[in-house]
C-alpha cells in the first residue's frame, strides 16, 4: 500500500478510536486537567526526561492507532510508541524545542519516535535520548540495534 494511503487510513482509524474513547470516558477530563497542570511546570530537558519515565508501554489491541495527547493523558500515560511520541512531541514543544514524529520501519516491525528539529534529542517510549546531530539517522538506527532500516517523517 502506498505510504500516503497507509498514513491516511491510519490517521482516520485513529480519529475514530479517539472519538470512541471519549464517548465512553467523558469523566476522564479531570485526569487530563491534572496532567496538563503537571506538564505546564516543565522547563528543562531533565524535567521532560523525568516526566517521560512515568510513561508505561502497553500494546495496542487489536490494531495500531495514534492517540490524541488528551487521550494519552486520560489513560494515565499508558499507550504504545505512538502515544509516547505524541506526548514527547508536546513536551519538547513545552520547553521550546520543535519536534516531529518519525516512523521507523524494518522487515518485521515498525516504531514511532519523536525527534527534535535540531536532531539533537529523541523520545522513544519512556526514554529521552541525546543524538549526534551530524549522524542522527545512524544513531537512531543503532539505538534500536538496527532492527529498523528506514526512518520517515510522519
Amino acid at each position: 500500500m502506498p505510504h500516503n494511503i497507509k498514513k491516511l487510513s491510519y490517521e482516520l482509524f485513529s480519529f475514530i478510536i479517539n472519538i470512541l474513547f471519549w464517548a465512553l470516558h467523558p469523566h476522564k477530563i479531570s485526569d487530563v486537567k491534572r496532567r496538563y497542570g503537571e506538564i505546564e511546570s516543565l522547563r528543562t530537558l531533565d524535567q521532560v526526561r523525568t516526566y517521560m519515565e512515568q510513561f508505561q508501554w502497553v500494546e495496542d489491541k487489536p490494531v495500531d492507532w495514534k492517540p490524541w495527547l488528551i487521550t494519552v493523558l486520560a489513560r494515565d500515560l499508558r499507550d504504545d510508541c505512538d502515544g509516547a511520541a505524541v506526548l514527547g512531541q508536546y513536551l519538547f514543544g513545552q520547553i521550546g524545542h520543535h519536534a516531529d514524529l518519525y516512523r521507523l520501519t524494518g522487515p518485521k516491525e515498525a516504531h514511532m519516535v519523536t525527534i527534535t528539529s535540531s536532531k539533537e534529542h529523541m523520545i522513544s517510549n519512556n526514554n529521552l535520548e541525546s543524538l549526534h546531530k551530524t549522524t542522527w539517522e545512524e544513531h537512531v538506527l543503532s539505538f534500536f540495534d538496527n532492527r529498523y532500516t528506514e526512518i520517515r517523517k510522519w
